[in-house]
């Protein structure tokens, strides 16, 4: 939904522009490093302030941010580039992952320019690389820009009770097929919130119970053979 709210806004004359190209191949047998660079151009005649960030959509439609930075000075006439290392872990699924870069206001929901390559991930042995995605590269020299890893499995949910939203919060010490899904007292299925791979580090999902009649409910958290039960309170 945030990021539709900033496609949605026009973009500003006058303001920087970013662009993204792929330097390594697009097809990734067995996973491995993508590398690729980003330039960020301010036109104008004054230094421009902007924020900016990377994401990477996987093959089951999650976003993934892998790097954000704020305040970005640019000054005038000038252009900033850097170059991006991103690992696409051997045990992730197949199939085509979406690299996207923006600059716009993030407090403001402006978005001034985006940039978009693709790669496709197989099947293969000559995977190189870690179990994890990380990604290097950005303004400051070498900075890890992945999500931090988490040191164990574990889930919470606040504010609990709640009405009608609540924030569930989730840490994986390891990138495996996870699924989130919510069940009612009685043991049906209310709500299936995550359902594929995700990386090592911390997550969240806002849950609107807003439909659902007060009660109490369970969330069930699993990831690999690992899972955890969390229980909520819904009060209206």
């Amino acid at each position: 939904a945030l990021l539709q709210l900033f496609l949605q806004t026009p973009e500003t004359a006058l303001m920087p522009e970013v662009s993204m190209t792929l330097i390594s191949p697009m097809l990734m047998p067995g996973g491995g490093y993508v590398r690729y660079e980003g330039e960020l151009t301010n036109s104008a005649t004054i230094p421009s302030t902007v924020d900016v960030w990377l994401d990477m959509v996987d093959p089951s439609g999650t976003v993934n941010n892998l790097a954000s930075r704020s305040d970005v000075v640019v000054d005038a006439s000038s252009t900033i580039m850097r170059s991006f290392t991103t690992n696409i872990p051997a045990s992730s699924q197949n199939g085509i992952y979406y690299f996207y870069i923006y600059v716009g206001d993030d407090e403001a929901l402006q978005l001034f320019s985006s940039d978009y390559f693709y790669v496709y991930k197989t099947a293969g042995d000559d995977a190189t690389g870690d179990d994890q995605f990380t990604t290097t590269g950005w303004f400051d020299d070498e900075v890890e820009a992945s999500i931090a890893v988490a040191s164990e499995f574990s889930m919470s949910a606040a504010p609990n009770p709640f009405n009608p939203e609540t924030v569930i919060r989730f840490d994986l010490p390891e990138a495996k097929i996870t699924s989130v899904a919510v069940y009612d007292v009685n043991g049906r299925l209310v709500a299936n919130l995550v359902d594929g791979f995700r990386s090592a580090g911390s997550h969240e999902i806002t849950v609107d119970a807003s439909a659902w009649p007060s009660g109490v409910y369970f969330a069930r958290l699993q990831s690999g053979d690992i899972q955890q039960t969390q229980k909520l309170l819904l009060v209206k």
